[in-house]
């Protein structure tokens, strides 16, 4: 996963058939009114994500 604008990314290993749960935390020190992530993964891999603010 990567995150824009602060480049920041978390790659994170994707296994076949094994359900695995990850939290990343991100500290931004100046607030910024947009913002993006980008997921690429293969084909065949169901994920779930839940972003706050």
């Amino acid at each position: 996963m990567k995150v824009e604008p602060t480049n920041m990314s978390f790659p994170l290993k994707c296994v076949d058939h094994e359900v695995s749960s990850t939290l990343n935390e991100l500290t931004i020190k100046t607030a910024r009114e947009e913002g993006s992530l980008r997921i690429t993964t293969s084909s065949n891999v169901r994920w779930a994500l839940t972003v706050e603010q």
